[in-house]
């Protein structure tokens, strides 16, 4: 398969990516609780989505906003004042304890009697300005963040629907318009005002924004002209066009994205050259605000044809194609539609279920939060690149890392070979993370799919040379791969009582679910991951995290590096998921319960705790290194290699090569590894061998990847290839070969020895001995400890320190020479280090 280089995206369009894009509905109809205030199940899903961040909600969302066509709908201009009891001070009182900003949408229809079209401006200021004195009232007390204020809730579609099915003529049309910018402006008028009277700071304002209605007609037509012309009237007659910050408009571009999902925003709709008329008579520079965005509200006469085309896993892809529109046309501030309603857009169902959507939204948010929207596409309409079979891609980025997009349109699975070398970089090669959204079936209903999210991370080099293996869709599936150059600095999340996606940063963050079946994702860093009360699933991710499941029957995926785990009590299942072929040396305590272990290629110390045990080996990767079992207990506990399993010591002597010094007994996995089981004295079983003094391990003629040694000491010689040795426990020696050598020897104190390449020598614990001799190349030691390590040049010439030259060359490292032979030393710990003669051996 060829690889298929991604593109430069050196063009930047549309403003920042701030947390105003992520702000969400509120439906007095679905998401409050009888006493007033937002109902358990909604403030959990909206502080799931704002994680460590800000949020904004809008209050209330949709067309109940305006009190009209549901029972139970209401306007907050029904409150009068907002006091205690009231339904604007219950959902106050809700934000505040959640952290929440609030949009605010004011009712204007109120104020119109659509059967003369006469409007009450008096009253329509009156109550405005009763309402946004005790709110800011309330919200001081409180400690809430007013963020801005709707004018009406499509007013343009309300009036359309006075005329049946028919859409209104254009007398129609200018009379309605002309009682909008009435009411509008007598309303911001008053708005406008009293925040002046407040005294908010310039920054700390609410913003004011109105309607653009009728904006989806072309822009020269005559609904929109004569809105325009109606607005720019009546802003100008009340003095008040400068108070405007803000125009409105809703997007839903139903199937239409579909058929255009690279640039249906702008060339398929007039919204974007209605918004920038709009501006323009409000003198320009006003922010535009979507106050409701989705690719369709979720109900409808074509409500099964859209379904079939966006309902779960469907989704994804189209809502990033509208998002990377919406914020590459100019939208500043965005509010998904819904949160949960019933509709099959909505990212929950009224039962709590979440849908793969509420999974990409949350990602999003954390993911692209300081970025910019990146051209793919060159000199095309649009910024999306398309590769191999209907995958459109989306990219984002910034200085610190570059999110690529890649959603798949296809309904059957496929394979591709990326090549993100025009995201190198200059200096230190950059981290891929992976993240990948599917589900186990998406002919389903969307809540019933089951969804699935999986995340690794790979060295670049290593993506570069493996990504086939990575970019495997399953039909619709979503994979977001960020380009990461610099680590942020972390975050602290907490979850809530009920199910939550915690979805890492690049930095090392806290993650703690609390209750409910969670999804915890450290991803990069060196993370501390808590699961709490409930049947979590957590992944820790690349680097040594530390990993607390609590209560439950939890899955946990270790990923790379060397990481702390606690299972805490129930049937938990710990699965060493080596990432780019790394897997670190674990620390792993099952704690209370039947746990199942599934060991990969590391020097693990393993604790079931109490129950019967499962210790997997061969599974998750064929080699399994050196592993270390604290509390096994033959007959209750078991040990499956390769499948089969062994619960006894008779069982794995009849299998495998098994050695005891009667404190220990130890199992050679064949060619996998070995375990060693503390605390049992196997000598009395037929067929245990007593510990040998030493085992010789001998390379090939070929390069020898991870040349592994054993729990005793070892004698390690590698030959004509450059092969990695790796001494573990043990008081080792390791001989280099003629090549270029890596050399590590583990526990204990070991000898190492320079070959006839160019060697990388590591010591690890222990006190060790690196043995140079003088072949003319240049030799590494990575980790020398003064007082405890030391070089010997005995095979060099050298006689003493007179015949050395010793050159400090800064950041801990010291460059050695012996005639032409030069060793370059770097101190273990970091400090600085003057060598002298009891560092070596002549």
């Amino acid at each position: 398969m060829a690889s298929v280089k991604v593109p430069q995206g050196d063009a930047v369009r549309g403003a920042k990516i701030s947390a105003d894009h992520f702000g969400v509905n509120y439906l007095s109809t679905k998401d409050e609780a009888a006493g007033g205030g937002a109902l358990p199940a909604y403030a959990n899903a909206v502080d799931d989505l704002a994680g460590s961040g800000r949020i904004t909600v809008r209050f209330p969302g949709g067309g109940v906003a305006e009190g009209l066509g549901e029972p139970g709908a209401y306007t907050v201009l029904d409150d009068g004042a907002v006091t205690p009891g009231t339904k604007t001070y219950e959902f106050l009182r809700d934000a505040a304890a959640h952290g929440w900003a609030v949009q605010i949408v004011l009712p204007t229809w109120r104020f119109l009697d659509p059967d003369t079209l006469t409007v009450d401006t008096g009253t329509a200021a009156a109550e405005v300005d009763l309402y946004a004195r005790t709110l800011f009232g309330a919200a001081d007390e409180l400690g809430v963040t007013i963020a801005g204020f709707e004018i009406g809730n499509e007013f343009d579609l309300l009036a359309e629907q006075t005329n049946g099915s028919a859409w209104l003529d254009g007398d129609a049309t200018q009379a309605y318009s002309e009682a909008y910018a009435e009411i509008a402006a007598a309303m911001v008028a008053a708005l406008d005002a009293r925040i002046d009277a407040s005294g908010f700071g310039g920054d700390e304002a609410p913003w004011i924004g109105v309607q653009a209605l009728w904006s989806w007609v072309p822009e020269n037509w005559r609904k929109s002209t004569e809105f325009r012309d109606a607005m720019e009237a009546a802003f100008d007659g009340a003095g008040v066009t400068a108070a405007v910050d803000a125009i409105i408009a809703h997007v839903y571009p139903w199937l239409e994205l579909e058929a255009n999902p690279l640039d249906w925003l702008t060339a398929d709709t007039e919204i974007a050259d209605n918004l920038a008329a709009l501006d323009a008579v409000f003198g320009g520079g006003l922010d535009w605000v979507a106050s409701e965005w989705q690719v369709s509200f979720g109900s409808g006469d074509a409500i099964e044809l859209l379904k079939a085309r966006y309902d779960g896993i469907k989704q994804l892809e189209p809502v990033v194609a509208l998002f990377s529109q919406m914020v590459t046309a100019g939208f500043d501030t965005m509010n998904l539609w819904p949160v949960r309603n019933g509709a099959f857009t909505a990212l929950e169902t009224l039962e709590g279920d979440e849908k793969p959507m509420s999974y990409m939204f949350d990602m999003m948010s954390d993911q692209l939060v300081g970025t910019r929207v990146l051209d793919l596409n060159g000199r095309a309409a649009g910024t999306m690149w398309e590769v191999g079979d209907d995958i459109h891609v989306y990219g984002f980025g910034n200085s610190d890392r570059t999110v690529l997009y890649l959603g798949s349109r296809s309904d059957t699975g496929q394979v591709l070979d990326l090549d993100l070398s025009a995201y190198r970089g200059d200096g230190r090669a950059p981290t891929v993370a992976v993240t990948r959204i599917f589900v186990d079936d998406p002919d389903a209903k969307g809540y019933a799919q089951g969804s699935q999210v999986e995340t690794a991370e790979y060295s670049y080099g290593w993506f570069q040379d493996h990504a086939a293996e990575v970019l495997e869709f399953s039909p619709y599936e979503m994979i977001a791969l960020e380009v990461v150059h610099d680590a942020g600095a972390g975050e602290r999340e907490r979850g809530t009582a009920g199910r939550d996606f915690l979805y890492g940063s690049t930095g090392g963050d806290v993650l703690n679910g609390l209750a409910g079946d969670d999804r915890i994702h450290g991803r990069l860093g060196a993370d501390r991951l808590i699961g709490g009360a409930g049947d979590d699933r957590i992944s820790g991710g690349a680097q040594s995290d530390r990993i607390e499941a609590g209560d439950g029957d939890d899955t946990v995926v270790g990923g790379a590096g060397q990481d702390l785990v606690d299972l805490g009590a129930g049937a938990d299942l710990f699965r060493d998921d080596g990432q780019g072929a790394y897997y670190g040396n674990d620390v792993i305590d099952g704690g209370a319960g039947d746990d199942r272990i599934e060991i990969g290629n590391g020097d693990d110390v393993v604790t079931g705790g109490t129950g019967a045990d499962v210790f997997v080996f061969g599974r998750v990767s064929t080699q399994v290194g050196e592993n270390r079992i604290t509390d096994f207990t033959p007959g209750e506990d078991a040990l499956e290699i390769a499948d089969a399993r062994f619960s006894t010591l008779e069982d794995l002597v009849a299998r495998f090569a098994v050695y005891s010094d009667g404190t220990d007994t130890v199992v050679k996995l064949d060619n996998m590894g070995w375990v060693t089981l503390d605390g049992i004295d196997g000598r009395a079983i037929d067929g245990v061998q007593d510990a040998p003094d030493r085992i010789v391990v001998r390379g090939s003629k070929a390069a020898d990847s991870l040349l592994g040694g054993t729990p005793f000491d070892a004698r390690m010689k590698g030959r004509s290839g450059a092969d990695d040795l790796y001494g573990r426990d043990g008081d080792d020696v390791l001989k280099g070969g003629a090549g270029a050598d890596w050399l590590y020897g583990g526990a204990g104190d070991d000898r190492l020895v320079d070959g006839g390449g160019k060697d990388v020598l590591i010591g690890g614990d222990g006190a060790d001995v690196f043995r140079l001799k003088a072949d003319g190349k240049t030799d590494r030691i990575r980790d020398f400890e003064p007082g405890t390590d030391c070089i010997d040049l005995s095979r060099t010439g050298a006689a003493g320190m007179r015949d050395l030259d010793i050159v400090d060359r800064g950041a801990h490292r010291t460059e050695i020479w012996v005639d032409d032979e030069r060793i370059l030393v770097q101190v273990a710990d970091g400090t600085d280090h003057a060598f002298g003669a009891g560092d070596f051996l002549f």
